[in-house]
């Protein structure tokens, strides 16, 4: 019975349940961004500039360095993923370019119900696209993402073109970063006889820094609402903690899920080096995610 489960937490976590039409394409709800994961997605509001392309786009624009940077991620039942992005900064604002893969292996394939199958096959889903980020009047930050989604179950595909939109204040307002972001907008695809609809995501959120340990912003908290379609509205919090200069400790929380809510990690800035790390486990002894990704500032 908990392989079944299991089972059906991987389809759900990896978006395979598209094969079936309506609202799918799950895996774009799965974090891809490091910080943001850690954060329990609630950094929409002053969002770090690494979780760009993957939770608001408007932090495209509060960045003030380029950068190159890889990240990768292990689920359960070794569902995977790898991303790349790389942020341009320029004189009229900042430019994007990304991807991610995700891949279900293993999957067993079945054509009339059987205690055996008749073999395995991998699934694989992907994103790239390209954004622009820019703060207009020193106040308010707007970043836009455009971005091929593709989906390959077996035998049959589909891909569509999607948009992300985000903005948030650069300037606190009665001590209050707010931010807003609306993900995967654009129409579905077909995939085999059936219509994939995209998961669109709105989000709102809001955020404070603190001085701890004589440092302006040693503490930082997050509060975000997050609605996705066909699935319901989540509740997200979020804390950072500067222990000393370049280490950052991170705490996340998601209201919601049956199987997740906590998650942890670190990040790490040494030079022109970044490293973060998220943990995110799953209740019901499913086991836990781990997340990692690596960027060098140019």
């Amino acid at each position: 019975m908990k392989k079944l489960v299991q089972i059906v937490l991987v389809v759900a976590l990896a978006g395979t349940t598209s094969a079936y039409g309506g609202v799918g394409a799950s895996w774009l709800k799965i974090p891809v961004g490091v910080a943001s994961a850690a954060l329990g997605e609630a950094a929409v509001a002053h969002p770090l500039g690494e979780d760009a392309a993957w939770l608001n786009p408007a932090a495209l624009a509060l960045l003030r360095q380029s950068s190159a940077g890889f990240g990768h991620a292990r689920w359960i039942a070794d569902v995977r993923s790898s991303a790349v992005e790389t942020q341009l900064v320029t004189a009229r604002g900042n430019l994007l370019l990304f991807g991610n893969v995700l891949t279900v292996p293993g999957l067993e394939r079945r054509v009339i119900a059987s205690t055996a199958p008749l073999g395995t096959f991998d699934a694989h889903q992907v994103q790239a696209g390209g954004g622009f980020g820019r703060v207009f009047g020193g106040r308010l930050a707007l970043g836009v993402a455009a971005k091929w989604v593709y989906e390959k179950i077996h035998l049959v595909d589909g891909g569509t073109v999607a948009l992300d939109l985000g903005a948030t204040t650069v300037v606190p307002t009665f001590g209050l970063d707010f931010g807003v972001a609306v993900r995967n907008l654009g129409p579905g695809y077909g995939l085999g006889n059936d219509t994939v609809e995209l998961p669109t995501v709105v989000s709102a959120g809001v955020s404070r820094g603190m001085s701890l340990w004589g440092r302006p912003e040693g503490l930082r908290g997050w509060l975000a609402w997050r609605h996705i379609r066909g699935e319901g509205s989540h509740v997200a919090l979020g804390a950072q903690v500067g222990v000393v200069t370049g280490l950052n400790l991170r705490l996340g929380y998601q209201t919601g899920y049956e199987t997740r809510g906590l998650s942890l990690g670190v990040g790490l800035h040494l030079g022109r080096v970044r490293f973060s790390y998220a943990l995110v486990p799953f209740r019901e002894g499913f086991g836990e995610a781990h997340l990692a990704s690596f960027a060098y500032r140019l």
